[in-house]
């Protein structure tokens, strides 16, 4: 099983921000053993995301979180700060953080490769701002 939060700004402002100190895609439970930078590859191209292996309450597990800023892929929230200013620039306010969970039941590396599966065939959707293509009014 895989576990998607989803969190789109349709239009960042003072209060509302992708980029915050209180917001953190592991929580204060989770406990880090690993993490590095992945390359992800989608039918639309490369981008890169963060990988976390870890512990939740005594489960082993793997997560995978990113940004899409103004169009643009960013794995870090240094690279999505740089990513709003580009926006900026370009008049877009538009950012959704991602993030991908699943338990390592028998093997972190097979959980891997089961979320780099799973990105591929769902990274359009994932990374499509409704308001932005005209679904929401």
């Amino acid at each position: 099983m895989i576990e998607v939060f989803r969190a789109v700004y349709y239009r960042q402002d003072r209060d509302h921000r992708l980029v915050r100190n209180d917001n953190d895609f592991l929580g204060d439970e989770f406990r880090v053993v690993d993490q590095a930078r992945r390359e992800v590859e989608t039918t639309g191209g490369r981008f890169m995301v963060r990988s976390y292996e870890g512990t939740l309450a005594d489960e082993q597990r793997v997560v995978w979180s990113w940004y899409w800023v103004a169009g643009r892929p960013a794995a870090t929230p240094l690279d999505a700060k740089v990513a709003e200013l580009r926006g900026l620039l370009e008049g877009r306010r538009d950012g959704i953080a991602i993030a991908l969970s699943a338990p390592c039941r028998l093997d972190c590396e097979v959980v891997e490769e089961r979320l780099a599966d799973f990105v591929s065939g769902v990274a359009k959707a994932l990374t499509q701002s409704p308001e932005l293509s005209g679904a929401v009014p």
